[in-house]
């Protein structure tokens, strides 16, 4: 049990109270006795109502002058700041409003730019239905050209063949013994390929 000569006045627990309150720091029966040390749980927990009690009656009524001055600084204080946040809303509207002028202006110019760019892939389009069209056609003249030529190439080589023949028929012709000439054979379709090829002349 605390000694009574140990124990905390009243003056003792009010300044430790108010200064744990001017560092900010809630006055308590246990901070009190960390700070003092000492004291009775009983005699801290007294005079700390009474410090509390006395701490109440000290707050004061404002004047009524002092309200009106202090409501009247209030208030402009407030227009003030209506007004500062007023003229920043402005700025930075107008910063958007310009921003958003800004986009719409990219955006006029990339439908613009996405315009033109489907007319020049409608061109490439058409341009290589028509390639494929051209390249069609150009398989199907080669096409014919080709059969032009094997055939041209089948009559050449029946004309060497006749050719052949005929001058082995001169050479005959121009042996010393006429008797012993033997005719030359030709085929009938060498036949008709000359006669035909007479009558073209």
């Amino acid at each position: 049990m605390t000694d009574r000569r140990d124990d905390l006045t009243e003056a003792e627990v009010h300044a430790i109270c108010d200064g744990l309150d001017a560092d900010g720091i809630e006055p308590s029966v246990r901070k009190i006795r960390e700070q003092a040390e000492r004291g009775s749980h009983s005699t801290i927990t007294k005079y700390l109502r009474t410090w509390i009690a006395q701490r109440g009656r000290v707050v004061l009524p404002m004047p009524d002058e002092v309200n009106k001055h202090m409501s009247a600084v209030g208030a402009g204080i407030w227009r003030i700041a209506i007004d500062h946040a007023t003229g920043v809303f402005d700025r930075e509207r107008g910063v958007l409003q310009s921003e958003v002028a800004e986009l719409q202006d990219s955006v006029t110019w990339t439908e613009a730019d996405l315009e033109q760019e489907r007319k020049a892939a409608a061109i490439v389009k058409a341009a290589a239905a028509r390639s494929e069209q051209d390249a069609e056609s150009a398989r199907l003249q080669v096409a014919a050209l080709e059969g032009k030529v094997a055939g041209l190439e089948a009559e050449a080589a029946v004309l060497r063949d006749t050719i052949a023949d005929l001058q082995a028929m001169i050479g005959l012709l121009r042996s010393p013994n006429p008797d012993r000439l033997l005719p030359v054979p030709l085929g009938q379709d060498k036949i008709g390929r000359i006669v035909a090829r007479d009558g073209r002349s």
